[in-house]
């Protein structure tokens, strides 16, 4: 639900600055490689193109993990295909992860086919409601992380946001990247840019200055009944 609604999916902005990098890229694989089993590098080199997808998108900070934590991340990924009108999130449905489209490509599509999925949202009176297209997203943008951010920190049950009534495939088939927050190590910096991205101040900026604006963030724990801000104080921090 967080990207806003573009038609040009296989745009490399849409991955973030880093995206951009080709040569980046290529030196973290083969960084990678260099710590990879045999079994492990055959696997790198069958989803090199989808590995490609994920690092270039910044806000997953896959980049800034060590070779080691990035080997057992693309391990635990769940690669799945679905078909045309296929449903994959339903309304109510339990949280517990997030999805990634990685294919196929625009250019790949038949012409005039819509590509990846399609969000909708139930609209109307209560007894008649119905459901209406909020936006397409295609390559490189993800859906479902909604539902994760607002969840209970103590572990509680996420579900899907009540806005959302489904997400369903639009293209004759789409292939997406689903990543359970348990087995995603950097799940705390994407949360935080997840946040960040709701904030009016904040939510149009470059991906890249985003990403140096998260990086001087410091998390601030407050008890019950303690003043955050007082009339008269250094107007030097927002929170």
């Amino acid at each position: 639900e967080e990207n806003e609604e573009d038609d040009t999916f296989d745009n490399e902005a849409s991955y973030g600055s880093y995206g951009n990098d080709s040569l980046m890229f290529q030196q973290s694989m083969e960084l990678l490689m260099q710590y990879a089993s045999e079994e492990e590098k055959a696997f790198l080199e069958i989803k090199m193109d989808t590995l490609a997808i994920l690092f270039r998108m910044e806000a997953l900070h896959l980049s800034n993990m060590p070779p080691a934590m990035q080997m057992t991340l693309l391990k635990q990924l769940k690669f799945e295909s679905f078909a045309k009108d296929e449903v994959i999130i339903h309304e109510g449905d339990n949280a517990d992860r997030f999805y990634i489209v990685v294919g196929p490509p625009k250019h790949q599509l038949p012409i005039g086919e819509a590509a990846g999925v399609v969000i909708s949202s139930k609209q109307g009176e209560l007894d008649e409601k119905e459901e209406k297209e909020i936006c397409h997203l295609g390559v490189g943008q993800y859906f479902g992380e909604r539902a994760l951010v607002y969840r209970d920190e103590m572990g509680g049950a996420a579900r899907a946001n009540t806005r959302i009534a489904s997400v369903k495939v639009a293209s004759s088939s789409v292939q997406v990247v689903s990543v359970g927050i348990s087995d995603f190590p950097c799940w705390g910096e994407f949360r935080t840019y997840l946040i960040m991205s709701e904030v009016p101040l904040l939510k149009r900026l470059p991906p890249a200055t985003m990403a140096a604006i998260q990086r001087t963030l410091h998390k601030v724990e407050f008890e019950p009944g303690t003043y955050i801000i007082r009339q008269g104080d250094m107007g030097d921090a927002f929170y």
